[in-house]
């Protein structure tokens, strides 16, 4: 019997030794701070404040939280600044820091101990999210002078963009630099947890992939776009937006591009396209279509804007190429 517990207990501690180097590995390779959930901000969430993110499977990225909990090299605002919103593209986890296209604009504008284009971005977080808090936005951030919004697609469904006008109340006691304070011990000890435990958040980061990917397979809508509903509400939407802000508002189109067989690059449009673009003139929103930029870059220099050498060429997210070209594409009007 003596035998089996030495035997039992030498097994837990080669576990406990595994567990460990493999947790200090993914510390290095595949790491990212708590998420602190939100319904009265700018964002519906926002990463642990002054948090390190460290990823490796797409591309290659090392980036801090501010102490808002958004994605940024400083948080220190200029006196007038550009907030630049958007999903996983604009927060640019996948290319260094110094890297992205919010970084690069501010690097060329001169920007060093300040920042002038602000990042505020999220995972999912696409434009019938980003209308829905729109007021929260500019309640979060009242002395931006212009706001930039990213898209990839000018497809959206129009339940989502009909009930983005209903808006998100803002709470100042929901920033980053007081919702941390908010929260229960044990919720702050489940952040900590998370972030200095790569090796759960990767599982439970796998499970929920599983979950979401068969949950899609089951609920996956296929219905048309309905024209003239999807007019009526981004009309109205757009209507309210800038009603609430009576700035520029740009909108950066950076379309998804896909490889042919024989060589060349087609740039996945959208049938919305022509419509979305009607609409944005209408109210006076500027948009910054990417696709001739990509086209050009890839006729004259073989440059992809997305994809990465550890995964796959013109799939995924914005390489630093990608960010580039955006970089310079909004340079031109931010000047």
């Amino acid at each position: 019997m003596k035998k089996y517990v030495k035997q039992l207990i030498q097994w837990i501690i080669a576990a406990l030794i595994a567990g460990l180097i493999m947790n200090t590995v993914l510390f290095f390779y595949n790491s990212r701070p708590g998420w602190i959930e939100r319904t009265k901000g700018a964002t519906t969430g926002i990463y642990t404040p002054n948090s390190y993110i460290i990823k490796m499977t797409e591309g290659k990225g090392c980036h801090k939280s501010d102490s808002r909990g958004y994605v940024n090299n400083s948080d220190k605002l200029a006196d007038h600044y550009v907030i630049a919103v958007g999903a996983s593209h604009t927060q640019g986890k996948e290319v260094d820091d110094g890297e992205r296209y919010t970084d690069l604009l501010n690097e060329w504008l001169g920007y060093k101990d300040e920042v002038y284009v602000y990042n505020v971005s999220e995972d999912g977080y696409y434009l019938p999210y980003i209308i829905n808090g729109f007021k929260a936005l500019t309640e979060e951030f009242p002395d931006a002078e212009k706001i930039i919004i990213e898209i990839a697609t000018t497809s959206f469904d129009v339940d989502l963009l009909k009930s983005a006008y209903e808006q998100r109340e803002f709470d100042q006691s929901q920033l980053g630099e007081n919702i941390f304070d908010t929260l229960s011990l044990m919720d702050k000890m489940k952040k900590y947890v998370k972030q200095y435990s790569p090796l759960l958040y990767n599982a439970e980061n796998q499970l929920a992939s599983i979950k979401k990917i068969h949950g899609e397979s089951e609920t996956k809508n296929n219905k048309e776009v309905d024209i003239d509903e999807y007019r009526d509400a981004l009309d109205k939407d757009f209507d309210m937006m800038t009603s609430l802000f009576d700035k520029e508002i740009i909108i950066l189109y950076h379309p998804n591009v896909e490889l042919n067989e024989d060589g060349g690059m087609t740039i996945k449009t959208a049938e919305t396209d022509g419509i979305f673009k009607e609409i944005c003139e209408k109210y006076d929103i500027a948009v910054v279509d990417m696709s001739d930029k990509f086209r050009e870059e890839y006729e004259n220099n073989w440059v992809v804007s997305t994809g990465f050498s550890n995964t796959t060429i013109a799939e995924g997210h914005l390489n630093k190429e990608g960010h580039r070209m955006i970089a310079e594409e909004l340079l031109k009007i931010m000047e």
